[in-house]
């Protein structure tokens, strides 16, 4: 009977090593007839099916694929197949699939054949050896190729896809940590952003001009790379794309920080253009095999965390604004002083508790840029780097693509968490827009010193307009018209306005 149950398992096994070779399921029902022989010690509980099934998925994409694309048919598993080496003959073809299917690397798949040492004896195992020897020897020939095939996998993965090089990109463009990218990028494109009157005229590839130009700015060639390694760069850059953020993305609250002259938001309008503006992270085709990693749901939540961080990154530009302007109104100020001198006016009686008010908004200012600092250092050197760090270390001890699949996710999801960003949780989603609404409101810092600006403007231009039609009076040793006219003072009411536009 030995011969006939050989006979038996021999099919099985050419199936068993078409899978484990070339990542194809076959057909085996001939092999199954006889396996299912209770006298057989390969049986399965399913007559004419292989253990290994492809599922369908949604999308023929890579994450898709190797998440969800195959598993073990339990009432076709062998008896004797013990949960480890079903999941190990599952992983070594899919990876071989893999590899044929979205990496288009026949070679690297040759040369892992060629390292494995027992390769294509699968089936002469299935004849030549008793029932307890099989097993035995096939557990050490499916050990082996899972070693080969991850590390193979895992080579291609991160150096010819080049995963690290991606997620660099992700971390200075998308998280932002490259500032100097951040403020010429902010210098380029803030006044058409914030002067967009309607939704409608937001331009994806008008704002495209300005990051490529920032990224040219800030991105200084080195002339002693190779030119392989200058293009694979380039590739990389062309990957950080302008993305209008869609409504589920707005925080609903529209800074009136940004509602400079002339600059107010259209009413009805989904938000100035900096509320719709994203920066995301596209790579050059959805099947590449970088795309295992870097999957649509976790671009979408690197997306979700850059749209926050934008938001720290303007409270801290317009903070920065506020300051200039607040320092030109103090020499504004000073100006006056010397024309009181020179004319002997009460400077009082002309620019009122401006001088007060202007005192107030620095102070409001200090706070509002103690608040923004204070919240990006959390952020990054609290949440980001250590979540980066840790994400990165485990990604390149990584032994298989899983491993490395992991990682990412849980170092993604950490910095999700900590900039309170995370999916699908209510409380998350309450405090991300609460945190958004207090950006908001330190962007409004900007409006009462804006106006406090341009009134102490005014009335200084006015009173040396009227100072220089006085001294002109003098010359001629007559009073003029114009003489008389003395500028308007600023009223308190106005000043208890603009007070009460402050936070």
């Amino acid at each position: 009977i030995a011969p006939l149950l050989n006979a038996a398992c021999a099919p099985y096994f050419m199936q068993l090593e078409q899978w484990l070779t070339q990542g194809v399921i076959g057909n085996s029902s001939n092999a199954a007839n006889y396996m299912h022989s209770a006298s057989c010690v390969f049986a399965s509980q399913a007559k004419g099916a292989f253990m290994v099934e492809k599922l369908r998925t949604p999308r023929d994409l890579p994450y898709d694929d190797w998440k969800e694309g195959f598993a073990i048919d339990l009432a076709a598993q062998p008896k004797v197949f013990d949960e480890g080496l079903a999941r190990d003959v599952l992983n070594v073809g899919k990876a071989v699939y893999f590899l044929r299917r979205y990496c288009d690397d026949e070679m690297e798949w040759n040369e892992a054949l060629g390292k494995l040492e027992h390769g294509g004896q699968l089936t002469q195992i299935g004849t030549q050896y008793s029932a307890s020897q099989r097993l035995v020897i096939l557990k050490k020939l499916v050990h082996e190729a899972r070693i080969v095939m991850d590390e193979t996998l895992l080579r291609v993965i991160k150096d010819k896809e080049n995963i690290f090089g991606h997620l660099e990109n992700i971390k200075r463009y998308v998280l932002l940590s490259k500032g100097d990218f951040v403020r010429v990028f902010i210098d380029l494109a803030d006044e058409e952003l914030r002067g967009l009157q309607d939704a409608s005229e937001f331009s994806e590839y008008s704002l495209q001009g300005c990051v490529e130009k920032a990224l040219v700015d800030t991105n200084a060639t080195d002339v002693s790379i190779e030119a392989t390694e200058a293009r694979a760069r380039r590739d990389l850059l062309d990957c950080i794309q302008v993305q209008r953020l869609g409504h589920e993305m707005l925080s609903g609250v529209t800074s009136a920080g940004d509602k400079k002259a002339g600059m107010d938001v259209a009413p009805g309008s989904a938000g100035d253009g900096w509320t719709m503006f994203g920066l995301g992270y596209v790579l050059e085709r959805e099947d590449t095999p970088a795309a295992v990693v870097l999957d649509a749901a976790s671009m979408k939540q690197y997306a979700d965390i850059s749209s926050i961080l934008w938001s720290m990154k303007r409270a801290e530009h317009i903070s920065s604004l506020s300051w200039h302007r607040l320092e030109a109104t103090a020499r504004e100020l000073n100006r006056l002083r010397g024309l009181e001198r020179e004319r002997g006016v009460d400077r009082q009686a002309i620019v009122g508790n401006a001088p007060m008010l202007l005192r107030h908004l620095h102070s409001l200012r200090t706070g509002v840029a103690q608040f923004v600092s204070t919240l990006q250092s959390h952020v990054v050197y609290r949440v980001i780097e250590p979540a980066w760090k840790s994400m990165t270390a485990e990604m390149v001890a990584a032994t298989d693509l899983d491993g490395l699949i992991r990682a990412h996710a849980e170092g993604l999801r950490s910095i999700a968490r900590g900039t309170f960003t995370e999916r699908k949780k209510s409380r998350t989603g309450e405090t991300k827009a609460t945190l958004k609404a207090a950006l908001s409101a330190a962007m409004d810092v900007y409006v009462p010193i804006e106006k406090l600006c341009l009134l102490v403007e005014r009335s200084v231009a006015e009173f040396a307009e009227y100072a220089a039609r006085a001294r002109q009076s003098e010359r001629l040793g007559t009073w003029t018209e114009g003489a008389r006219m003395a500028p308007r003072p600023i009223s308190d009411e106005t000043l208890d306005d603009i007070k009460r536009t402050a936070i």
